[in-house]
């Protein structure tokens, strides 16, 4: 919970509040994951076995774009960061051989993919 607390850039008693407030009224953040489907449950059983990686995602979002005046800056980061690794693999698993095309036109590290285009045609591998 705590490095859940962290990433999100919120304190570890804002995270206990959300899962406290599952029996209760539920928060906005609360039932975003209800929603989701974690029941109440689910959220009081994270206090000991800690919070699932989906649940954690949902979280982060919750801090980066919907808390209104709880947003925060480190929680925008994290969406984004993870955003790109998970937009990154998804691509390298669905496109067999991507990364030999990327080292064919000269991107070498991550870094570079974010400054280069790539050409629609090396998204398509008909093999």
């Amino acid at each position: 919970m705590k490095a859940t607390a962290r990433l999100a850039g919120v304190s570890d008693r804002a995270i206990l509040k959300v899962l406290a407030s599952a029996d209760l009224k539920p928060s906005k953040l609360t039932q975003m994951l209800m929603d989701k489907g974690f029941a109440g449950a689910d959220l009081n059983s994270w206090r000991t076995e800690g919070i699932p990686d989906i649940a954690v995602g949902i979280i982060l979002n919750y801090y980066a774009y919907l808390a209104g005046r709880y947003c925060t800056q480190q929680a925008r980061l994290v969406c984004e960061a993870f955003g790109t690794i998970g937009v990154r693999a998804w691509i390298q698993d669905a496109l067999p051989g991507f990364l030999t095309k990327l080292e064919e036109i000269g991107v070498k590290n991550c870094q570079n993919v974010y400054c280069k285009r790539i050409p629609a045609a090396l998204l398509y591998d008909p093999k």
